[in-house]
């Protein structure tokens, strides 16, 4: 008989935490930087990183003007006036380094106008330097920008008012920094364009967009690192797509009725789809999958709304870690159908996704009718509003229930492939969700 003898343990000691909440300012001719401090018990020291320019990792040698073990430095011998910015990285006891710490700069920039005197965003951006602002009045542009590492880009009134629209990929980021913005645009490829917004090497953030009529919304690619906030990702193919080793964080995103997945990922390590709810996503009525991840790592997505309080695996194709999951106003927590972090089954009525979605020949609709039960209408419609079959029109004990749609009109006519939404009404309330079907 075999007798095993058990392993010693393992210990894996992680890296330390990054150097947080950086501020810099200059007194007399000497630049002061202060962080948060780093209470780990083998903690070592931190190392600072200055350059005349915007960088990113990974960062050369010669960048060091200094390390210490205190949560400050004073960088001497400085020009004022000059513009100089700093990154910071912690190592422990075994020298494992932490990441970098976000970019903190002294300087200030310029304002550049569009469109004048700059008759178009990219004549703006072209002048710019490094902390100056391209600030863009209400309008259409009708050109294709590449961002400039370390410039603000951003619409005075907002996305619903300033559109940059072309047929080829709309926006390029190529090797930029966190200080690099585009905020408040849509960006529309008007149906033909490859990518919305193309981001390579970089570290950018892209806050408040609309990003839309594109084959992929965004391509977050090779070490991307770029953060994705409160934008609205639609009517593209593929809402975001992260490859090779990308790594972008989506936070406070609405991503939802792309031709084929909200997000597709083929990357190592893949996208971070929120972090908690106060970062969650709105990821819904995406047409094939709300994610579709083609590796065999998990993509890290909890703390997001899905489109409804009941969440299953038919959202999502390959790993995906979405347990738990937020209701739509983000405040509460889910790790089953209804039922809440802190709370009894729920009294409303519910509308499940349909599944298998898409589907041919035919969808399963669950539906939930609470306790007291109630008249229930259950109606399939096409894209135009127009009602296509009823289902249900009776009334229901309170619990759950399940419809089958087999793909007929009210007459019993088969119906065609595309996209129709059922509606579910339970005294007063109703739901609405989107099915694909295809011949």
């Amino acid at each position: 008989t075999w007798r095993g003898v058990p392993s010693a343990t393992i210990s894996i000691d992680p890296a330390p935490s990054p150097p947080y909440g950086t501020a810099a300012e200059w007194v007399g001719n000497d630049v002061l930087l202060n962080w948060g401090d780093n209470c780990e018990s083998d903690f070592g020291r931190y190392w600072v990183y200055r350059d005349t320019i915007p960088f990113s990792p990974p960062i050369d040698g010669d960048r060091l003007v200094g390390f210490t073990p205190d949560p400050t430095f004073l960088d001497e011998g400085l020009s004022p006036g000059s513009t100089y910015f700093y990154r910071l990285v912690a190592t422990d006891a075994e020298a494992q380094k932490s990441e970098y710490s976000n970019t903190v700069y002294v300087g200030s920039g310029d304002v550049l106008s569009v469109p004048s005197p700059y008759v178009t965003i990219q004549a703006a951006i072209d002048a710019s330097a490094a902390l100056d602002t391209v600030l863009v009045s209400p309008g259409i542009y009708n050109e294709s920008i590449t961002l400039r590492d370390g410039v603000v880009v951003m619409s005075s009134d907002g996305r619903a008012t300033t559109t940059i629209t072309s047929s080829s990929v709309v926006v390029t980021a190529l090797g930029l920094c966190d200080l690099t913005l585009l905020s408040g645009f849509t960006i529309d490829g008007q149906g033909i364009a490859p990518v919305g917004v193309d981001c390579w090497m970089s570290h950018v953030r892209i806050d408040g967009c609309s990003i839309v009529n594109c084959t992929n919304g965004v391509n977050s690619k090779y070490s991307d690192a770029s953060t994705f906030s409160g934008n609205h990702i639609t009517a593209n193919s593929n809402g975001i797509v992260v490859d090779d080793n990308a790594a972008p964080f989506l936070r406070g995103n609405v991503i939802d009725l792309n031709t084929f997945a909200g997000i597709y990922n083929a990357g190592d390590p893949g996208p971070e789809v929120g972090r908690s709810p106060a970062d969650a996503n709105d990821i819904m009525d995406n047409a094939f999958f709300q994610v579709f991840n083609a590796t065999g790592i998990a993509i890290d997505a909890d703390y997001n709304y899905w489109g409804g309080l009941c969440v299953g695996d038919s959202l999502f194709y390959g790993s995906v870690n979405y347990t738990p999951w937020t209701d739509e106003a983000h405040t509460e927590t889910y790790t089953e159908c209804d039922t809440g972090a802190n709370g009894p089954e729920a009294e409303r009525p519910y509308l499940s996704h349909n599944f298998p979605n898409p589907f041919n020949p035919s969808t399963e609709i669950q539906y939930h009718v609470p306790s007291a039960g109630g008249l229930v209408t259950l109606t399939v419609h096409d894209l135009s509003g127009r009602k296509v079959r009823t289902l249900v029109d009776a009334y229901k004990s309170g619990g759950d229930h399940v419809a089958v749609w087999r793909c007929l009109d009210e007459l019993g006519r088969q119906v065609g492939s595309g996209v129709y939404f059922y509606r579910l009404e339970v005294g007063g309330v109703s739901n609405e969700r989107k099915m694909v079907m295809i011949r």
